[in-house]
């Protein structure tokens, strides 16, 4: 497919207003036109000091919304940085679509991956520093060996470089798990069942920091939309290195998940809406080492969303936990106070981001038909 360039990018600064709730800013739960652009809300002010600052630059990269009702930019939200063809480095961010309807009947939904060339305005293009200039960006089919690709992360396997998708599957067995793909080389499964047993949709993974195991989430998308068999296992947290263990069984839909930086505190959400009872809460849970294996224990409620569900959780070097909800990121400290919001407007839900650098005050968020980036502090 065609790339598509946009080097009209405007620059805006942020709004930043003292708010009690995210209501006060976003009344009745209307939608903002995209025009408006991105608002941060400080809910605790003194606890967002360093986190967030007034003169926030923010930026509508993309939008499809003129165009398509296709959700290109909802998942995956990845930054790596890849050698090109002329031996310079280059920005590039991946994500993934939600399910696209073929132009088939009989044929399964399909799910896209969008790769983005980030341009700065900068002297050199490895320089990740200055604001968003330009953007190029093409649309892929996966390989047919990962289908229905969700989240994924920038992953080192084997002296290779390259990105570690969360494969949903589809109707064939083996097709859901965990597929590393190296830069210009073809995916390989890491982890494509449980003994044997498939797993139902995978949908987020996360590196633990000491010992680099992979826990990842597993929630029955694929067979309540259609395009995986019936579970055969129940919705599950796992823990794969040697081998594969359960490490929790007890949320409803366990959909995203990250680590505190010290690696002791693991954050889940669960995001079950089939019940007619909304559950959008994340949950933090100790990792506790016994035997030489690690578990999970004193399972908590660290956050409930303020509004639609936590569809992405991450955690900056500082411990602060960002977490995806319906129009905007909720960012809480380590003891779960909400001290502030990044607001994005437009016609859909926020459903993925992820920080640009280790520095974690740059922010790429996927909101459906639209791609954000913004600055919550200076370099």
């Amino acid at each position: 497919m065609a790339a598509t360039v946009n080097s009209n990018i405007e620059i805006k600064q942020t709004p930043l207003i003292q708010a009690a709730v995210p209501g006060d800013f976003q009344p009745n739960g209307t939608r903002r036109p995209s025009s408006a652009g991105i608002c941060l809300s400080l809910h605790h002010a003194s606890a967002a000091a360093g986190l967030v600052r007034d003169d926030a630059p923010h930026a509508l990269l993309l939008s499809t919304a003129s165009s398509s009702a296709n959700s290109l930019f909802y998942g995956g939200c990845a930054v790596v940085t890849e050698r090109g063809d002329g031996g310079g480095d280059s920005e590039v961010l991946y994500t993934t679509s939600s399910l696209l309807q073929t132009t088939d009947s009989s044929q399964l939904p399909v799910v896209l991956i969008t790769r983005i060339v980030v341009q700065r305005s900068t002297s050199s293009a490895a320089d990740t520093t200055g604001p968003v200039a330009a953007v190029s960006w093409t649309k892929l089919r996966p390989p047919p060996i990962m289908p229905m690709p969700a989240a994924m992360i920038p992953y080192r396997f084997q002296e290779s470089s390259g990105m570690l998708y969360c494969a949903q599957g589809n109707l064939a067995p083996k097709t859901s798990g965990l597929f590393f793909m190296p830069h210009g080389r073809r995916p390989q499964a890491l982890v494509n069942s449980y003994y044997g047993i498939d797993f139902n949709s995978v949908r987020d993974v996360a590196v633990h920091p000491r010992d680099g195991s992979l826990w990842f989430t597993d929630p029955r998308t694929g067979s309540d939309q259609d395009f995986r068999n019936e579970p055969q296992l129940p919705c599950h947290v796992y823990r794969a290195a040697t081998d594969v263990r359960v490490m929790d069984d007890g949320l409803r839909r366990p959909t995203s998940l990250c680590f505190d930086p010290a690696g002791s505190t693991l954050y889940v959400s669960d995001t079950n809406n089939t019940e007619g009872v909304r559950t959008a809460t994340v949950y933090a849970f100790d990792v506790l080492e016994r035997g030489g294996s690690e578990f999970l224990a004193n399972r908590r409620v660290f956050a409930y969303a303020l509004e639609g569900a936590p569809m992405c959780v991450r955690c900056d070097g500082h411990g602060n936990v960002f977490a995806a909800c319906g129009s905007r990121i909720e960012i809480r400290n380590a003891g779960g106070t909400l001290v502030a919001s990044v607001d994005v407007p437009g016609p859909s839900d926020v459903s993925s981001f992820c920080f640009t650098s280790d520095r974690c005050n740059e922010m790429y968020v996927c909101a459906g038909q639209e791609l954000w980036w913004i600055r919550l502090r200076p370099n």
